[in-house]
């Protein structure tokens, strides 16, 4: 039963019981006034309860979105440790391999993949694209695979030979490609991982001539992506 019935039923039986059971009768008028009165608090009952409706539905679909996000979340952390898992062993340092829980990223060492000015991988770096490959093999996520290095400028004369613009950008692209290319021999999807090449221009340590700093700019992030983040 709607609201407006339920409301009129209740005004019509009130004034049956005043006309029969009370001496204070109920006028032809007094119950029109008071079926105008009620009409329209009975429009107003409506309206509330259909914008009551929007607001469940909008709770609804707002509650099912963090239960997606959950779920993700879930899917990613258990994702993390068992990669993680699956590297122990394979002398590895705790700077080669890092991951970064808010954005999502993987950083691996240059150093961990390519030889100095090289976008040769190494044979530990494939073996942690395979491990990382198979860890995320058949799940609904995206990669962002982005290259740096550090501001040494390119030294070596067969790399020089080889490259467009002799320079860290390229360098750091060609790099990304590498990456996803290994990715891709190991069962990754092609269509759900993009390069980025940032060269020398986004360190993480002082972008200056002191080994250890260029060590750590020197890096490939890989950034695993939702798939209801990849679609927006």
């Amino acid at each position: 039963m709607s609201v407006r019935s339920s409301a009129f039923m209740a005004l019509t039986t009130l004034f049956a019981f005043a006309s029969v059971g009370c001496s204070n009768y109920v006028t032809r008028d007094e119950y029109n006034r008071d079926v105008t009165a009620l009409t329209t608090y009975v429009d107003q009952l409506e309206k509330e309860a259909v914008d009551l409706r929007k607001y469940r539905l909008a709770y609804d679909s707002l509650k099912d979105q963090v239960l997606v996000d959950q779920t993700e979340a879930k899917m990613l952390e258990d994702l993390r440790l068992a990669l993680l898992t699956a590297l122990q062993g394979m002398e590895i340092g705790t700077a080669d391999v890092q991951y970064d829980p808010k954005t999502g990223k993987w950083t691996l060492a240059g150093d961990l993949l390519f030889p100095s000015g090289s976008w040769e991988i190494t044979k530990k770096g494939e073996a942690v694209l395979k491990t990382f490959s198979q860890t995320y093999k058949g799940k609904d996520v995206g990669f962002r695979i982005v290259g740096h290095t550090d501001r040494d400028p390119i030294a070596k004369a067969s790399t020089k030979r080889k490259l467009y613009t002799d320079s860290n950008h390229e360098l750091g692209a060609i790099r990304a490609a590498v990456v996803r290319m290994t990715l891709k021999k190991f069962g990754l999807p092609g269509n759900r991982m993009f390069i980025v090449s940032w060269g020398n221009n986004m360190p993480v340590a002082p972008n200056d001539n002191r080994t250890a700093n260029k060590k750590k700019n020197r890096r490939v992030e890989i950034f695993v992506i939702p798939a209801a983040t990849e679609k927006q």
